[in-house]
């Protein structure tokens, strides 16, 4: 009996151990040019922009409140979905926009994909971990 017991808890704890970690500090690139724009750090259930890359301009004329991106959440209700993998919320300053996310997590990338209704047809972008 303690032995069913020692593997039981081994091998969740070696399950638990294997999941990739979303928390950190992950940096997004421009779509048309691959070039960086921000640093968004990820904690808990929630994303917010903690810097911008030289040369990208820092104010969001979109969101509600103009002002500064950094210290603005862009992702949220972060909720897992399946092994690695998150759906929430995204808001895309550029456009204004809000939209589903579903957010992977392999290894040093995270893929994050924005949608309206199914998601096979949003658009995606690879973050890298930094």
């Amino acid at each position: 009996m303690k032995r069913t017991v020692l593997a039981a808890v081994l091998v969740l704890s070696t399950l638990t151990a294997s999941a990739a970690d979303i928390n950190g500090r992950w940096q997004n690139f421009d779509d048309k040019d691959g070039k960086p724009k921000a640093i968004i750090a990820i904690n808990g259930s929630t994303g917010s922009v903690v810097g911008v890359a030289k040369g990208v301009d820092p104010n969001c004329p979109s969101c509600k409140k103009p002002g500064s991106l950094v210290g603005r959440t862009i992702l949220w209700n972060l909720k897992p979905d399946g092994a690695n993998e998150y759906e929430g919320k995204i808001h895309d300053p550029k456009s204004g926009r809000t939209y589903s996310a579903h957010v992977t997590v392999n290894g040093n990338s995270l893929k994050v994909c924005g949608y309206i209704g199914l998601r096979f047809a949003g658009r995606c972008q690879t973050w890298k971990r930094v």
